[in-house]
Formats: structure tokens, C-alpha cells, sequence
């Protein structure tokens, strides 16, 4: 089953912002609120792919449909359509569904738990890339919302870019802009390479399959969206251990990818990245606190771009 609700949303939209929700009752409200009070020179839409949530989500989705069907096109999803990665369930038949649903000239996104804290979002993305026609996507910085622990929210990435983000900078730092603050160019963004099929991370894969072919990608210094870091999230609920071995499968998929192309540069990066997350992971396997200690010290000294990230966000 793949059925759009009822709707009578326009056609001429010019931007379309895909929300993809999965067990976000308590969140997706929230969610699309802070889409629906975008202020916009332009008419936008907003396409929810709903994948059969056992929760309450598929209802509230229905119950904003309802209320707003000339901006909501909602598409309620099967499970039995759900794409594994080593054998776990992953959004990704949902989300590609979704996108290219998308009817406007541009795409933004954002998780049915996360949210926007800027009114202005849509309108300054679409202005930026409406200057910069060599652009792909823009991004921005965002809140790092830490739900069980308030004190600790931050702003991500600590530092500020200038120049624009190419797959160097994606490679070797652990910080990528937040899905939410995304806003491409319609049918940039690649869904059917093997290699977004590999790996769990689907969006640093296809900020890594863009970037194979564009300069780069540029991000605005302002502050729009809320990223939501909760002990009951898919990916926040795993283990230290289990979370590394995911980025190493991902690493070591994007390995293979780089040798099939001949792009050795590349590759030598990648491989980099393999053998810090193969320490990481046998740090933290460590029983010893102390070891831990003596052995995370050591692998921040290793990468001296996230050692200065770290030390900028304690002593700013």
C-alpha cells in the first residue's frame, strides 16, 4: 500500500518540503507546525511519508491532512515495503518514495522529530540558491537539542565555513550538517546508486555522491533547525559500540565505492577514517575508565580538527 490522502494542494508550488516520519507521535506536531508557520514570498507544500508507524503517528499525520489539505499531501506507507541494511529496518523505500513526489523546483527536509526554529528558513534558503545558480544545497547550522539533558544543547558545527563544503570536509569531520537543515535543487540528490543501498546512513551518502560530481555545498551561518537527541531514538538508543560499527560498515562501503571509481585521493581518506574508527571501537569495548581515558586522549590528538572543535565548544 501506497496511498496519498486526499489533498487539494496546487500543483505550482515552488518549494516542497519532505518530512519522513516513523513512531514520532510525540514529536510530529511540533514538526510540522514549524513548517506550516514558514513566512514565504513563494507557495510551498509539504509531502509526509508516513511508513506505518505502531504508534499514534499515522493518526495525527491524518488529523493535519485533514485540517490543511490545500499545503499537506500525505502518503501513508507499508512496512512490507521497508528496505533492511544488515538486517536492519531502515527509512529509505519511504524517503526516496517521498522525494520524488516532490513536485516543487526545490527541496527541503526535515524528520518528524526534529523541528524549525527560524520563520525564515525556506525563504532564505530559496533566496541564497535563487543568487547561486551553481549551488546544489544549502544547508545551516543547527541546535545539537539534547531532550533528556537541556544544559548540554549546543550549536553544531562549533566552527564557522566560509568556503564551501566539499567531500573532503565530510570525510575527515564527524560533524555533517543536520538533515533537517537541508534545501536542494529538485533531483540533485541521488536514490538508486548500490552504494546508498549498502548503508544505513543515508544522508551522508548522498552528500557524498553529490559532491562526486559538484564543487560543493554552501552553509548559511544562521541557526534554523532543532535536532532532537532523544535515549528513545533509532539511532540514539544504540550502544557506543553498536553506533561505531554502523559508521565503520559505512566507511568501509564508501572504501569499496572509491576503489570501483579509481579515485585513489579519496580512497587514502576514507581508509583513514577506518583505522580511527577501528581505535574508537576497541576503546570502546574497554572495560578500564582509566585506559578509556588515556586512549580517547590519544585518538583526539590524532585528528587535530576535532580535538580544536572540542576545545573551541569548552572554552568559548
Amino acid at each position: 500500500m501506497s496511498e496519498e490522502y486526499p489533498n487539494n494542494v496546487p500543483e505550482d508550488v515552488v518549494v516542497s518540503v519532505c518530512v519522513i516520519t516513523y513512531n514520532h507521535a510525540d514529536y510530529i506536531g511540533q514538526c510540522l507546525e514549524s513548517i506550516l508557520m514558514q513566512k514565504t514570498s513563494f507557495p510551498f507544500e509539504i509531502c509526509i511519508g508516513e511508513d506505518e508507524s505502531s504508534d499514534d503517528t499515522r493518526e495525527r499525520c491524518m488529523e493535519y491532512a485533514r485540517k490543511y489539505p490545500d499545503r499537506i499531501r500525505l502518503f501513508l506507507r507499508s512496512r512490507k515495503d521497508v528496505e533492511y541494511v544488515k538486517d536492519r529496518p531502515t527509512g529509505k523505500a519511504n524517503h526516496a518514495k517521498t522525494y520524488r513526489a516532490c513536485r516543487g523546483k526545490y527541496v527541503a527536509y526535515c524528520e518528524g522529530d526534529d523541528f524549525w526554529i527560524d520563520l525564515h528558513k525556506l525563504q532564505k534558503q530559496y533566496d541564497y540558491l535563487e543568487a547561486h545558480p551553481e549551488v546544489p544545497l544549502v544547508t545551516t547550522r543547527f541546535l545539537n537539542w539534547q531532550v533528556n539533558n537541556p544544559k548540554n544543547t549546543y550549536v553544531l558545527p562549533q566552527l564557522k565555513y566560509k568556503e564551501p563544503l566539499r567531500k573532503e570536509h565530510f570525510i575527515q569531520s564527524m560533524e555533517i550538517p543536520s538533515f533537517g537543515t537541508w534545501f536542494a535543487r529538485n533531483g540533485v540528490l541521488d536514490y538508486d546508486s548500490d552504494f546508498l543501498r549498502e548503508v544505513a546512513q543515508g544522508d551522508r551518502a548522498r552528500i557524498l555522491v553529490l559532491l562526486e560530481e559538484e564543487d560543493g555545498i554552501h552553509m548559511l551561518d544562521d541557526v534554523t533547525t532543532a535536532y532532537r537527541i532523544s535515549a528513545t531514538g533509532t539511532y540514539s538508543s544504540l550502544t557506543t559500540t553498536k553506533k561505531l560499527k554502523l559508521r565503520l560498515d559505512f566507511w568501509e562501503a564508501y572504501a569499496k565505492r572509491c576503489r570501483k571509481r579509481d579515485d585513489m585521493p579519496t580512497l587514502r581518506l576514507a581508509e583513514a577514517r577506518i583505522k580511527m574508527l577501528n581505535r574508537y571501537i576497541r576503546v570502546a569495548e574497554m572495560k578500564d575508565g582509566f585506559s578509556k581515558k588515556i586512549a580517547l586522549l590519544f585518538l583526539l590528538l590524532s585528528n587535530p580538527r576535532e580535538l580544536r572543535v572540542i576545545l573551541e565548544k569548552k572554552f568559548k
